[in-house]
Order: structure tokens, then sequence, then C-alpha cells
């Protein structure tokens, strides 16, 4: 065999001249075949065969099908067995829709449905080969989506409002809201093509939304919808405003609501000022008011929503602060003293001071307007104050201000200053006190120096003085304020020291002497002594610018001395001083010399005493001897005797001071002696 057999069937040759074809076929239709007979025996035999499988109807189209209202749709039914089935309908098709069997298994249902909505069918297929194909078919009819509902809806602020949105269309249109709904209230789609607008909206107006219905059927449908809430007027604007005397103004009164208030007001405006509704829910006030102050009035908003909204408000007008009181006082040191400042402008000014005010005083703002300055104050003279009113009005007042604090004079230099005489000086008189104080003096003053007032507190006491000392003044100092300040004043003139006693004295051995040195000078000066005394003698400084040498020298001759004098006064004074001590002659050397005839011999006497003593002698001398004074306190026996023997002399050595020494004085003279020495021989 050949020839494509259907699936599940087989042909099987039987070897004893047949076949079998057999099976359960899993498919219908006509399949045709060739069967050959051969057994070696030409012609093999041929055969077209034709093997019918029989197949029961089955639909295999769809079991639903969508059309569009208005739109031209079509739909094939299709089915399959053997024969070919033949397809019929059974239910209610949409207006517009008709099924029309194709004879070819197939059928179309086809048209321009009027109506959406879902039309359940059953469509049948039969050829005679049982069962009967039959399914339950579902024509769906879309239908684009319309909003039926009216397109404006009113609310009220504050009290629930409900609005229901209608769409048709199929499928059932789900319903959404752009734009902005008022502050309460919702949109709620029901998802059975409605939609809710509820709520308590809390803001009135007009709001403008667009509703939009869509099931998937273009085109959406779209409606411009307007929700107006009705709102009762308020007055938004602050209740105060604020304008200034002279200053143009202007203030925008506002108020909510709808429909849109009208606004009025009642109660007395400054004068300039006026009041303008302006149509469009405010108003203005607005001028150049002349007159400050506080002005109380009353603002209506109106629109027919109860109730009306009223305001109580304020119109303030400021003025720039004046300062009215006096730019100067005065006040008196060590007294109590009160002055007010005063000042006007609105708001009440408050008033501040700058500058330096005097020891003990204060300023005190009193908040109402006025300021306080007072107190004790401590120190005179004249503080310039600034004082500025300020009460937020631009410009702020200011006011140079002039605190005259009167003071008793008073003397605050020293009450001692010391110059030196033939040296300039100078010293300044200070006094304080205001007004600014005169100064005078009484007493002597030294000569060449003045005392002269300056004409701004002070004076100067100036000049070289000649003589020094202690000169007591009265300084006086006025201007005017009691009491007038005295001050006993000392004016020291020092000078330099200098001795006025001789610069020697003259003292002798023995004797009790003194001398007493004197100097003068400011202050009193001491003394002091340099160099060696002689014994027995001191030198004793008497604290009253004089000094004592005394004593009993034992010893003469001339004691150079430097005397001071010294106080404080430069230059010290100094003294070249000496002390002679006169001492009688003695005579010191021996009494007795011995000479040789013809050999020339010297022998020298000498005294002592002060002054210098002078030798002399009485008396034979031997012949070519001589005695000679050598004005030194000694003299000089010599020569060459030609004679032996015994000289007695008497030498006298005399300077002045008694008495003289006298000396016996013996010279010998010795005869040469010759003396003859023989070897003495030892055998």
């Amino acid at each position: 065999m050949s020839g494509a057999l259907p699936s599940g069937v087989t042909f099987t040759p039987n070897s004893n001249g047949t076949a079998t074809i057999s099976g359960t076929p899993t498919a219908g239709g006509v399949f045709p075949l060739t069967i050959t007979a051969a057994n070696g025996v030409n012609p093999n035999a041929t055969q077209t065969f034709t093997l019918i499988v029989n197949q029961a109807p089955a639909i295999t189209s769809p079991n639903t099908a969508t059309f569009t209202v208005g739109q031209a749709g079509s739909f094939t039914v299709t089915a399959t067995g053997y024969p070919t089935p033949t397809l019929s309908v059974s239910g209610a098709l949409p207006s517009g829709v008709t099924f029309t069997p194709n004879s070819n298994g197939t059928a179309t249902i086809s048209g321009t449905p009027t109506a959406g909505g879902v039309f359940p069918l059953t469509i049948t297929a039969a050829n005679g080969v049982n069962p009967n194909a039959t399914q339950t078919f579902t024509l769906i009819v879309n239908q684009a989506p319309a909003i039926t509902s009216p397109n404006t809806a009113t609310f009220t602020v504050g009290q629930a409002g409900s609005f229901t949105v209608t769409a048709t269309g199929y499928p059932t249109p789900t319903l959404s809201v752009s734009g902005a709904l008022p502050s309460g209230v919702t949109f709620t789609p029901n998802s059975n093509g409605t939609a809710t607008i509820s709520g308590t909206p809390t803001a009135g107006g007009v709001f403008p939304l667009t509703i939009t219905a869509a099931n998937g059927v273009n085109p959406n449908a779209t409606q411009t919808f307007t929700l107006i809430v009705n709102q009762a007027p308020a007055i938004t604007s602050p209740n105060t405003a604020t304008f200034t005397v002279g200053q143009a103004g202007s203030f925008t009164v506002t108020a909510t609501g709808y429909p849109t208030p009208t606004l009025s007001m009642s109660g007395a405006l400054p004068s300039g000022v006026t009041f303008t509704p302006n149509s469009n829910g405010t108003a203005t006030i607005s001028g150049t008011p002349t007159a400050g102050g506080v002005f109380p009035l009353t603002i209506t908003a109106a629109n027919g929503v109860n109730p009306n909204a009223t305001q109580t408000f304020t119109l303030i007008v400021n003025q720039a602060p004046a300062i009215t009181s006096p730019n100067t006082t005065t006040f008196t040191v060590g007294q109590a003293g009160s002055f007010t400042v005063t000042a006007t402008g609105y708001p009440t000014p408050t008033l501040s001071m700058s500058g330096a005010l005097p020891s003990g005083v204060t300023f005190t703002p009193n908040s109402n307007g006025t300021a306080t300055i007072s107190g004790t104050p401590t120190a005179g003279g004249v503080f310039p104050l600034t004082i500025t009113a300020a009460n937020g009005v631009n410009p702020n007042a200011t006011q140079t201000f002039t605190l005259i604090v009167n003071q008793a004079p008073a003397i605050t230099s020293p009450n001692t200053a010391t110059f030196t005489v033939g040296q300039a000086g100078s010293f300044t008189v200070t006094a304080t006190g205001y007004p600014t104080p005169t100064l005078s003096v009484s007493g002597a003053l030294p000569s060449g120096v003045t005392f002269t007032p300056n004409s701004n507190g002070t004076a100067t006491i100036s000049g070289t003085p000649t003589a020094g000392g202690v000169f007591p003044l009265t300084i006086t100092a006025a201007n005017g304020v009691n009491p007038n300040a005295t001050q006993t004043f000392t004016l020291i003139v020092n000078q330099a020291p200098a001795i006025t006693s001789p610069n020697t004295a003259t003292f002798t051995v023995g004797q009790a002497g003194s001398f007493t040195v004197t100097a003068t000078g400011y202050p009193t000066p001491t003394l002091s002594m340099s160099g060696a005394l002689p014994s027995g003698v001191t030198f004793t400084p008497n604290s009253n610018g004089t000094a004592t040498i005394s004593g009993t020298p034992t010893a003469g001759g001339v004691f150079p001395l430097t005397i001071t004098a010294a106080n404080g006064v430069n230059p010290n004074a100094t003294q070249t001083f000496t002390l002679i001590v006169n001492q009688a002659p003695a005579i010191t050397s021996p009494n007795t010399t011995t000479f040789t005839v013809g050999q020339a011999g010297s022998f020298t006497v000498t005294a002592t005493g002060y002054p210098t003593p002078t030798l002399s002698v009485s008396g034979a001398l031997p012949s070519g001897v001589t005695f000679t004074p050598n004005s030194n306190g000694t003299a000089t026996i010599s020569g060459t005797a030609t004679a032996g023997g015994v000289f007695t002399l008497t030498i006298t050595a005399a300077n002045g001071v008694n008495p003289n020494a006298t000396q016996t004085f013996t010279l010998k003279v010795e005869q040469n002696q010759f003396r003859v020495f023989l070897p003495l021989v030892v055998r």
C-alpha cells in the first residue's frame, strides 16, 4: 500500500491474499490510498482505495468576540469534523449584527452594533456525526464612556455636601478627577460608573475640575466641572495699621469669602485719610494724616452669605518725637540736683543719652516720654551730652544738652615748693572748680620771685631768688561759688652752703685752744672735715651751721685740713683750712761735743718748736771754729781748732714763742797726742 493513513490506523498484509486496514483513527477526513497485489505474475494488480474517517464536529474558534458600538465588526466562527459541519446560532444578537453560516465549516458574525453590552449566544456545529458541537459564545459590544451628570455643583464652607457624578459606557467606566479640590472635600470613584464628590469644605471659591470617564474604549469622556463653594466673608488683614503724620500712608484691607465680599467702614478717620472699597474683596485706607493718635474703626465685609464679617480695626498715626525741654541746666557739686527732660510724639518716645555725666549724677528714662537727670555731682565742669528721643518713627529727635556743674574752688597743687638761690625756679599752683577759679597770693615773696595768675585756674610762682629761707604765703582761689579755697603755702628757697669763717687758726702746744667754723646756706649746712688734726685737738659739728676745732695740742706744726659744708644744695662748700700749732722752742741735741786741735770738726745743734726756731750762741769759741745758724731749726759748730781747752757756750733757740730755749754747751778741744808703737819680738 502507498498513501498516508490517518494517525492510529495501520495496513497489515495477512500473507493469505488479504490485508487488514485497522485501528482507531485520531483525525477524520478522506485518505486516498493505492493498494497493490503482486505475486510475481505480471501485471501487478493496483487499486485506488479511499479510506473515509468520519469525525464528530468541534467548534475551534474562541468563545468570545468584542465589537464596538457604531463601528463595523466581524468575527469568524470555525468548526472541524467530517463531513464538513454546518453552523447555527441561538440567542439574541445586538441590533445591527447578523450570524451567517458559510457552508464550509465556518460562519460569520458581523455588522455595526447600535447598543453596547454582553450578548450570550449558543453556536451549534452539526455534520450528522454525533454528537453535535455546541459553544456558549459571548459577544461583547464595547461602548465609549459618556458623563451624564451636570457639570456644576454648589457646596458651602463648614457644611457637609455631596454630589454624584454618573457615566455610561461598556465596560463600566472608571471616573477620575484632575484639579484642586477645596480642603475637606474628596472625589471617590464608586466602581459602578459613578463617583461621589463629598465633604465639608474649609475654603470657599470656584474650583475648576476636569472629570474623566475611561473604560478602555476610546475616546475617554471628559467634563469641565465647576465646584462652587460658597463662604461667609472673613476679614483676613491685620486689625491695625500704622501711619505717620505728614507722610503718605496706605493699608489694604483684605477679605475672603465667596462670592467676593464688599467692604465698608464706620468710625472717624484722621483728617487727610480715606477708606476706599475696591470691589475685589479689598479696600484701601490711604492718605497723609495731619494729626497723630489712635483711631478706632469698624470694618464690615458682606457677600450675601451669613454672617457678615466685622473687624474692630485700630489706625495708629505715629508722630516723630520732639524734645521740648530746655537744652541746659545747672547743678552744684555736693548738692542734690534734678532736671526733667520732656519729649512729645506717638508712640510715647523713649529717651536715651550719650556722653559722660559727672560722677554721682544719673540719667533715668521714665517710660512716659520724660527722663530725669538727677544726683549729687562730685565734680564740677561743663558736661556736653546728646539726648535722643526715639519711638520708632524717623527721624529720632536729638538735642545737644549742656549740664553745668558749679564747684567751689579747691587748690589741688602741693602746699610747698622749693627754689634755689641764684637759679631760675617755677611752680604752678593749680585749682579746680567751676567756673574756672582766679588765684591770688598774700605774704612776702623772696626778692626776685613773682606770683602770676594765668586766668585758667592756675598761677605761676617763678623767678630767681636772691636770698634763701622759708617764705610763708597764703594762696586764695575764688570763682564766685562759696567758699573760697585758701592754702597756707610755704616757699622754701634753698641756698648752697658757704663757709664764712677764716681759713686759718693758731693754737699753742700745751695750751687749750678753740676755733669756731661758721657756714651759711639753707637748709642749715652740716660741717665735716678731712685731714690730720694734731693730737689732743678735735673737730665737732654743732648741727647749727657751725663746728668747733678745740683741744690742747701736744705737738706743734702746720696741719692742713679740708672743711666741707653740705646741705643737699649743690655745690658743697669746701675750705682749705690751716691749723697752726705754735710750740716753744727746745734744743734737742747734746750739750757737749769734742773737737781735736788741728783737725776739722763739726757738730749740729738741733732744736724743735714752731715756728722753726732760730739758733744763736753766746760765749767764746776757740779760734778756727764758727757757729752757723742754718735757718731750719739747726745750727752748725764747725772748723779746725788751733788751741785746746774747754769752751763753755750758751746756745739760745728762739721762735717768738716764749720761753726761749737756752742750753749751756761745752765744746772740748783736745790736743793731738802722738804715740810710737815698737814691734815686739818674741824669741
